[in-house]
């Protein structure tokens, strides 16, 4: 994602993903647990600032 950035000349602004989650039915808490299990340090391996 910083190369992409970085070529528009915003390299260096944080990027903050706002918005994760995924469907309550049919699947429950449980699987939505394991989407951001996997999702949040997804997205921090992609250099991204902040996850809410």
């Amino acid at each position: 994602m910083k190369p992409t950035l970085e070529k528009f000349g915003v390299g260096d602004r944080p990027v903050w993903v706002t918005e994760v989650g995924y469907r309550s039915e049919p699947d429950g808490e449980s699987e939505q647990a394991e989407y951001l299990r996997v999702m949040v340090p997804f997205l921090l391996n992609l250099e991204v600032s902040r996850v809410f």
